[in-house]
């Protein structure tokens, strides 16, 4: 990365940023790793990162699970083309099932904790996942009242 210490991620030519840090925020105040994973990737491309803050030993074990999850779906998947102790695709199927699953059983736990807890403010920053999810039901759009002149000039 730059010497600098108010530099910005480098911009590609002809490319108009997408990702601009927040306002205070310099690139050298930002941790060590993120700016060495930003140093690997095109500006167009900082919206492929995501971040997990783990404030609990449970929640940096659960992210490191499906880290070792993702490298190993990863790696299975593509060693079904392999000839020798080939992974049939029905195998995969039943794997993923059992994933999907785990997956469940734990979005039902969280939803539980946050139910008891009373924490809708938090389900709400979670808008996106919850209704993947089936916890948060789509609100069917109300139809707004005509405007009371256009309404007069319908009944005329």
């Amino acid at each position: 990365m730059s010497d600098t210490p108010n530099a910005q991620p480098p911009a590609a030519p002809g490319y108009k940023a997408a990702f601009e840090l927040p306002k205070g925020l310099t690139m050298d105040r930002l941790p060590r790793s993120v700016q060495h994973v930003l140093s690997w990737l095109q500006p167009q491309d900082y919206r492929l990162l995501e971040t997990a803050v783990c404030h609990l030993p449970i929640t940096r074990d659960m992210v490191g699970v499906v880290r070792f999850t993702d490298a190993i779906w990863t790696v299975a998947r593509n060693a079904e083309h392999r000839t020798v102790d080939r992974i049939t695709g029905a195998e995969m199927d039943r794997f993923r099932e059992r994933l999907d699953h785990a997956v469940k059983e734990l979005m039902a736990v969280s939803c539980e904790l946050a139910a008891r807890a009373r924490l809708t403010e938090v389900q709400q920053r979670y808008k996106k996942i919850l209704r993947r999810f089936g916890y948060l039901k789509e609100e069917p759009a109300q139809e707004q009242p005509a405007p009371a002149r256009r309404q007069a000039a319908t009944a005329a």
